[in-house]
């Protein structure tokens, strides 16, 4: 069988080490490398650098682009719901079952995980996935079927 020789960094001896490997093993490891130089050279091709957009007018589209405050970004993406939509959130929450109500306010209020909270009621979490999707419907539709002040 033919053999070819690659130099390997050995991270126990902290050094580059010539290994013999096989002819199929050789071209595999060489396409590889080819492909991942090839793909990285693509991504760069279309990569957009930062100072090209000053001065553009679609900047704002860029929104890593933009410095944003900690008080602007959380306004912006977690900000409070207007307050009649949070009355009719809160009235839709009141007319649940009582486990169907911790559940919900354990996921978004208490900002527990799927799997938390499972353990804590000796459930799967498939069976808190499954109750989240219904009760989050009956939500909607509770909400939709309040009347509009």
């Amino acid at each position: 069988m033919d053999k070819k020789k690659l130099i390997v960094y050995d991270t126990c001896k902290k050094t580059d080490v010539e290994v013999e490997v096989s002819v199929e093993f050789y071209n595999t490891y060489t396409r590889l490398l080819w492909k991942e130089d090839n793909d990285d050279r693509s991504f760069y091709k279309h990569q957009t650098v930062e100072s090209d957009l000053i001065g553009c007018d679609h900047l704002d589209n860029f929104h890593e682009c933009i410095e944003y405050s900690e008080e602007q970004y959380e306004e912006e993406y977690y900000g409070e719901p207007e307050p009649d939509k949070a009355e009719l959130i809160y009235n839709a929450l009141a007319c649940l079952d009582e486990s169907d109500r911790l559940l919900i306010f354990g996921l978004f209020f208490n900002e527990m995980t799927e799997a938390e909270l499972a353990e804590m009621l000796h459930v799967t979490r498939q069976t808190i996935i499954n109750r989240k999707k219904r009760i989050l419907a009956k939500l909607k539709e509770l909400i939709e079927g309040f009347p509009a002040d």
